[in-house]
């Protein structure tokens, strides 16, 4: 499964959007492992929640595209967006694109195939909202706060698309809290996060609601050890 390609995608585009990098890549070879899987499975409705460049849901809808399937995109950063619509338009998918905050707006059991690549870094705070607005006295205190604090608020929704809050996993366990509302009963979920977030306390949680879960690739890069979790209903 070929990279789609995102040469049209700037220095510019990057001040705002999260560039592709290991994470995404590893991904997508998980997906690509996956393809005849897949395929057979023929999942009508596709969602990636966080696409960033929208190299992830532009290979799915090239490589699983056959009639009566839909192809979609959740963002809650307008530029990531407007990035994957021109990422889908250069590799000649069709993919709608939605700006909101995870899935509010989709009819419950919908989704066929999920994908994220979430914000996993472990970061200071454990609400992200507080990005927007840090206490001084956490500002004076920790470098990485007073960064945030200075930054534009583009910046802080570039930094939103990595930064998970305490263990990484604010974003994670708000996916996972609300699986039984999002997935369609026989509903496929691949997840990708690193070592830090603890992958065996969120497959015991996974596992409490009825879903197994497993590891399907990993992969070692300086500094994070990158995991690719399948997720379905038992």
């Amino acid at each position: 499964m070929e990279t789609p390609s995102y040469s049209h995608l700037t220095s510019e585009d990057y001040n705002h959007v999260y560039e592709p990098s290991e994470d995404s890549f590893l991904l997508l070879d998980a997906l690509e492992d996956e393809l005849l899987f897949l395929r057979n499975k023929k999942p009508l409705i596709c969602l990636e929640i966080g696409p960033g460049s929208g190299i992830i849901v532009s290979a799915l809808a090239k490589y699983l595209d056959y009639q009566s399937h839909g192809f979609f995109a959740v963002d809650i950063n307008k530029y990531a967006c407007d990035a994957t619509l021109r990422t889908s338009k250069a590799n000649s998918v069709n993919v709608q694109i939605i700006n909101m905050d995870l899935l509010s707006s989709f009819k419950p059991n919908s989704i066929d195939l999920l994908v994220c690549n979430p914000p996993y870094v472990p970061t200071f705070t454990n609400n992200l909202d507080s990005v927007c607005d840090i206490p001084e006295q956490t500002k004076l205190y920790d470098e990485e706060a007073e960064s945030v604090y200075n930054s534009s608020k583009s910046d802080k929704m570039l930094i939103k698309s990595w930064a998970g809050g305490l263990d990484g996993c604010e974003i994670i366990n708000r996916i996972i809290s609300n699986l039984d509302y999002i997935l369609a009963p026989n509903g496929i979920f691949y997840l990708l996060i690193i070592k830090e977030n603890n992958p065996e306390r969120i497959m015991k949680t996974l596992k409490t609601m009825g879903y197994e879960s497993h590891q399907i690739k990993d992969r070692k890069i300086r500094g994070e050890h990158l995991i690719v979790l399948k997720i379905t209903k038992t």
